[in-house]
């Protein structure tokens, strides 16, 4: 598998912003993170390498993170596919035992949107995020919440097939500093 909060001075230092894979992992002020760590074991952890999700239909799921995210696969096994995102990061993508319907029974999470477990993909830019949303409307993918600027850039939160909130967000590395 391959690896991958920003915080500053004053206010921001008091407060640690999750972005999300390799674009998140490409601004994670690795720095920053790894001294947060230090303070704590004399090993330090500096990114993530992946993450992985059960599912209740890989084929299903890989349909949606290829054709709809645009993700690219970087390796496809019976059970498993992984995810390339950006430079470093992998995302695994795991057929829960028992298929779809165990799948329902124990694992499909039951909350949405922001206040709940997320994930968050990196935008280039406001007008991104905006547009990117029109994009999962075309394709009938449920937003859970609507595209919105706030104070540090804009984010809009949707649902994959098996009930993960996603988040595409767009940071402003401006008011980070």
């Amino acid at each position: 598998m391959n690896s991958e909060e920003s915080s500053g001075e004053g206010r921001s230092s008091r407060f640690i912003i999750l972005k999300f894979w390799d674009s998140l992992f490409s601004i994670f002020n690795m720095n920053v993170l790894c001294a947060k760590f230090r303070s704590f074991m004399s090993v330090s952890i500096c990114g993530i390498n992946h993450f992985g999700l059960s599912v209740g239909d890989l084929a299903e799921s890989i349909i949606f993170y290829t054709e709809v995210l645009g993700l690219p696969i970087s390796e496809r096994r019976e059970h498993d596919c992984f995810f390339k995102i950006g430079e470093n990061s992998v995302m695994a993508l795991i057929q829960y035992p028992g298929g779809k319907e165990a799948f329902e029974k124990e694992m499909r999470p039951r909350h949405k949107g922001k206040a709940f477990t997320h994930f968050g993909f990196q935008a280039a830019c406001v007008k991104d995020v905006f547009d990117f949303q029109g994009e999962l409307e075309k394709r009938g993918i449920e937003i859970t919440k609507k595209a919105y600027e706030r104070w540090d850039g804009a984010s809009v939160y949707f649902t994959d097939p098996n009930g993960y909130t996603l988040e595409f967000i767009y940071f402003n590395p401006a008011t980070h500093g």
